[in-house]
């Protein structure tokens, strides 16, 4: 298959990170094993082939007018991978513009949630669960009990755990039910707050907050799915591509957006301790407005200095450059990402401290980990690299389009962000 001009190959992966077609690997690796270079790319929050497909094909163009322009170091040949994995984009947060930015529907709920979340949580458990959920949604019984039931069903879509530096999501189904959804009606996204303002019925208030708890369950469910799939699934493609390949090992660069980030990131996690620096194939990783914590890679977690993150010293992992972009006008990793943690906390004055402790990648970047600092570069513009270091690149100026509960989320479609992402795999040819 041939995307953008480049070799490019698809790998779909279930939600533990089996392979749903081991041909693929196989067709990759032996074709694969010509090139130099494999860009592999994990989407995020999409929830089918053909979405993703239209962001790998939006992508790569951008890239191959970089090296049109630009050329390639000589002797580089380079492949793409489009990674498949089982994620959904909430209903109601459809894209509406061009760039990507999403909406959402402020009363009732759309005709196709049902469908679309029964695509990704599939035990018969989960969608009885899902259906009893809907039917709530649907009457908004003016009931207490029925708003306990409402959170108790959702611990059936949650993942068992959270990261050290990332578990306010339990608060949503330990805490009281209707200081809950009290709450995340009032920190919701704009529609939800809208609708929430002014109302007397104070039971439609109550409901409206459940319907955004169970939207950030969902998210929780599907960034620690791709935690999974990464270590679980990414991970080993990884680790068959280089045994394969032996001395004419194919240089790997990860790039990944939202959840895509994060799934990305752990397939370092499921990587032999051994592969450090130049044993690693891994050579660069571009973290596109990764919706995970910004403490991710850290060695000591500030605010519980004994403890790491969940992927302390991961960055040894990579045999070059770990590059993260940010943009304020991200509203689903500036506001919403941190949501959960607003209930969280007794204290509304410790919102700051919330925003520090969970905010995510593409917010402000990685920390606790020594990152450096630039603005997007124009195209032949020259970064600062370094090996197994951070560089957080400010999207402030250049991410920023988009409207809904995500903003500016998927407004990444630049040949500023390929030329970030070539350069810091070292396959264009270096600025003066």
């Amino acid at each position: 298959m041939k995307l953008a001009g480049f070799p490019h190959w698809e790998i779909e992966f279930a939600e533990d990170g089996g392979l749903l077609n081991a041909s693929e690997v196989d067709s990759m690796i032996n074709e694969a094993s010509g090139m130099t270079d494999l860009l592999i790319f994990s989407h995020g929050w999409n929830n089918d082939r053909p979405t993703a497909r239209r962001l790998y094909k939006r992508f790569f163009e951008k890239a191959r007018g970089v090296i049109d322009e630009r050329g390639t170091e000589a002797g580089v040949t380079i492949g793409t991978v489009g990674v498949i994995w089982p994620s959904t984009l909430w209903p109601d947060d459809r894209p509406t513009s061009e760039s990507g930015g999403a909406a959402s529907v402020p009363d009732g709920r759309s005709p196709d949630q049902r469908p679309a979340l029964d695509r990704v949580f599939e035990s018969p458990g989960q969608q009885a669960a899902i259906g009893e959920l809907m039917n709530l949604l649907d009457r908004q019984p003016k009931d207490e009990a029925e708003l306990k039931r409402f959170q108790q069903l959702l611990t059936k879509l949650a993942p068992d755990g959270s990261d050290a530096e990332d578990d306010a999501e339990r608060a949503l189904l330990t805490q009281p039910a209707l200081k809950i959804f009290e709450s995340m009606a009032e920190i919701g996204p704009e529609q939800t707050r809208s609708a929430a303002a002014g109302v007397r019925d104070r039971w439609k208030k109550l409901w409206a907050g459940a319907k955004e708890t169970m939207r950030v369950t969902t998210y929780w469910r599907m960034k620690n799915r791709a935690g999974i799939v990464g270590e679980n699934g990414l991970a080993r493609v990884i680790r068959r591509l280089h045994e394969n390949t032996g001395s004419r090992s194919v240089r790997v660069h990860l790039v990944g957006h939202s959840f895509g980030a994060r799934l990305v990131s752990f397939s370092l996690r499921g990587l032999p301790s051994d592969w450090v620096r130049a044993a690693s194939p891994v050579k660069s990783c571009t973290l596109i407005q990764g919706a995970f914590s910004h403490f991710a890679y850290a060695d000591s977690l500030p605010h519980d200095p004994p403890r790491g993150g969940a992927l302390k010293g991961m960055s040894e992992r990579v045999d070059g450059p770990i590059v993260v972009t940010f943009s304020q006008w991200d509203k689903a990793v500036c506001e919403r990402y941190p949501q959960a943690s607003w209930v969280a906390r007794q204290d509304a004055a410790m919102s700051q401290d919330n925003l520090l402790r969970f905010g995510a990648m593409g917010s402000a970047g990685a920390r606790a980990v020594s990152a450096g600092k630039s603005k997007f570069k124009p195209v032949g513009g020259k970064y600062d690299f370094e090996k197994g270091k951070f560089l957080n690149l400010d999207g402030n100026a250049l991410i920023r389009k988009g409207d809904g509960p995500s903003g500016a989320h998927s407004d990444i479609y630049y040949p500023e962000i390929a030329w970030a992402v070539l350069s810091a795999a070292r396959v264009v040819p270096a600025a003066k």
